[in-house]
């Protein structure tokens, strides 16, 4: 299954730093975050749903 618009990708366009050095700039999540978030948000069971809940 393909996903067109991950989770990933929706942290890193709508959310973004709201105190310290970083405020306002958007989230950069690292590879392995990534692998993690489409692991468990995109592994789907035999039914289609989400495996993981």
């Amino acid at each position: 299954m393909t996903v067109p618009y991950s989770v990933a990708d929706w942290i890193e366009d709508s959310c973004r730093f709201s105190k310290g050095k970083w405020y306002g700039q958007k989230f950069h999540l690292e590879p392995w975050q990534r692998t993690i978030l489409n692991d468990l948000l995109h592994t789907l069971n035999d039914d289609g749903l989400r495996q993981y809940r």
